[in-house]
């Protein structure tokens, strides 16, 4: 029965390759032509259960994207969502926050929902990650608690999947036509 579990790791690896390549497969044509205009943080919250911390923590990350265009413009939110939690379960540190990445794209360049959605998910998230990190160290270190350092980013391998069944909401403005739809991706960290 070993074989049988060492074929299933191959396949889960090998799998896990296409998604990737299918999702860079869907950003690329997008990431050729945009520019990063600005970074800005839209909302933030922290909390900390400072009695719990000397506790082994166990840190998730989550994150949610959206890609709308206007014009030239390329809006990109991402929610990012990192809690830590003790060996009973409980929180210790809970930190949400949620930015907006501008990019500018050419009008003539026209793309799917389904490009720009890989895009806000595999680049929007590699172009955010420092500034997370940023954030998530410095919160941390005003709570007083010891900095928080979050890992390298690596986006999740079931990316391709969570594209394909993400929604398609169209929503109208008067001036011009939007569309949006959100990408939700979690990674599980333990330390």
């Amino acid at each position: 029965m070993d074989w049988l579990v060492e074929m299933a790791k191959k396949k889960q690896v090998a799998n896990e390759a296409v998604d990737m390549a299918f999702a860079l497969s869907l950003s690329a044509p997008v990431s050729k032509v945009v520019q990063v205009k600005s970074i800005r943080l839209l909302e933030c919250s922290a909390k900390c259960d400072p009695a719990r911390m000397p506790a082994p923590q166990q840190l998730s990350i989550t994150h949610r994207s959206r890609a709308s265009r206007t014009g030239t413009t390329l809006h990109v939110t991402i929610d990012v969502h990192v809690h830590t939690q003790g060996d009973s379960g409980d929180p210790t540190i809970d930190i949400s926050s949620v930015f907006l990445l501008t990019y500018e794209i050419g009008e003539s360049h026209q793309f799917e929902q389904i490009n720009l959605d890989a895009f806000a998910s595999l680049n929007g998230m590699f172009n955010l990650w420092p500034y997370v990190r940023e954030f998530v160290q410095s919160m941390t270190v005003r709570m007083g608690l010891p900095a928080l350092t979050l890992p390298v980013y690596r986006p999740p391998t079931d990316n391709a999947k969570t594209l394909q069944a993400a929604p398609q909401n169209e929503l109208k403005t008067a001036k011009s036509s939007k569309s949006s739809s959100s990408v939700a991706t979690e990674k599980r960290i333990v330390r």
